[in-house]
């Protein structure tokens, strides 16, 4: 029996099979590594530099840093199956001569990475904000209860994946008979409620701020604007919604055509976990946009105002006078790391009841003013001995309460 000319399943009526030059939507993986992987990679270091640099360096940072680890190997886990056009193609247009064992190792570790980069990345997220709000009781039960609860699932559905997809002693290995039955009836249902569970705690994660931000007492459009950097990671979770429907495609449809639909899902996971990541920095990263905006702004206009003395000083000279150099005084702001925190700034609760509730933005000090070349200021943060962390926010937070 030729295995080559076998395929995976019969096609289904107006279908034929197609050996020679099938459709293969593997591109899609390919594509959404190399547009988001580099983006995150970026994001990431510039995170770090600046909580290098400026002597702030939590446990968010750590746990974000075994996000991108996982996210960065779950991308390269994938490439080899990404590259192969095979595996994206439908699944009558796969010879089963082309299922070889590594493929299933592949899928589960790469299911087993998606779980790991996603659970520390969310509970990094979540770390942050005990950072930068001293929020009230009632908010950080809301966080550790979503530490709690991100921790337990992933790792509970990482468990249930090995248990079931890691071949057993009598099984005969990767890509068995009993094996591959085994993973045919447990896969797609860990999929769609690995898919349902991404899509609640991503929700979780991302409204806990905006509840807090839109409770205090700011201009409209800056309240807005601070909270669409905490709403970026609505992108992650539009990934996430999409990929759960296509997950509930393959538990349901009679057809078996995993390969093609697995492929579009994984794609997205790719997404979604690097725009997490680069979700998790870009309240970091503000503070670096906002000095380079202030640095170039006073770069145009030191230009200009240079530039127009030096005309009306041409102007003006007399000829009998000895040539004077222009004087040109200029107020240059200086250049400085301004983050949340200046924003924060001068804002308080609505109404008195809010008061009473303890919602304050803590003074976080990676996020004030700072001088560019991190010189006192840093130093004096540092001899304060006021420089929150995981555990510390704790007393703060129960300060204000």
């Amino acid at each position: 029996m030729d295995l080559s000319k076998i395929p995976m399943s019969q096609p289904p009526p107006g279908q034929v099979t197609n050996f020679v030059d099938p459709v293969s939507i593997s591109w899609a993986g390919r594509l959404a590594i190399w547009l988001t992987l580099p983006i995150m990679a970026i994001a990431f270091v510039l995170r770090a530099y600046v909580r290098l640099k400026t002597k702030q360096v939590g446990i968010d940072d750590y746990l974000l840093v075994l996000g991108a680890v996982g996210a960065a190997s779950f991308c390269g886990t994938l490439i080899p199956v990404f590259l192969k056009d095979v595996w994206g193609r439908h699944a009558w247009d796969i010879p089963v001569s082309s299922i070889v064992p590594w493929f299933f190792k592949y899928s589960v570790t790469a299911g087993c990475l998606y779980n790991i980069s996603a659970m520390f990345t969310k509970v990094s997220i979540l770390a942050f904000y005990l950072r930068i709000f001293s929020p009230s009781r009632r908010a950080r039960a809301l966080i550790w209860s979503g530490v709690a609860l991100i921790t337990l699932g992933y790792m509970t559905l990482t468990i249930a994946m090995l248990a079931w997809m890691v071949p057993r002693r009598g099984d005969g290995g990767w890509g068995s008979t009993a094996n591959t039955s085994r993973m045919n009836i447990a896969s797609r249902q860990l999929d769609f409620t690995q898919g349902i569970f991404s899509v609640v705690s991503d929700f979780y994660v991302m409204t806990i701020p905006t509840g807090i931000i839109f409770r205090l007492n700011m201009k409209k459009q800056r309240r807005l604007g601070v909270a669409c950097i905490f709403l970026i990671g609505f992108i992650s979770l539009g990934c996430s919604i999409a990929g759960t429907v296509l997950r509930y495609h393959a538990m349901v449809f009679t057809v078996e055509d995993n390969r093609w639909l697995s492929v579009k899902f994984e794609a997205l996971c790719v997404v979604e976990l690097n725009i997490g990541i680069l979700c998790a920095c870009v309240p970091v990263l503000f503070v670096v946009l906002r000095t380079w905006m202030q640095r170039t702004e006073s770069g145009f206009v030191y230009l200009k105002k240079r530039l127009t003395t030096s005309r009306a000083s041409k102007s003006t000279v007399a000829l009998s006078e000895p040539p004077q150099k222009p004087s040109v005084s200029l107020d240059i702001p200086t250049g400085t790391l301004s983050g949340l925190k200046s924003i924060f700034r001068n804002t308080k609760p609505t109404d008195p009841e809010e008061v009473k509730s303890g919602i304050q933005v803590s003074r976080y000090y990676e996020l004030q003013s700072i001088d560019v070349d991190y010189h006192a200021q840093i130093r004096g943060d540092s001899a304060s001995g006021r420089n929150p962390s995981f555990t510390g926010v704790k007393g703060e937070a129960r300060a204000g309460v």
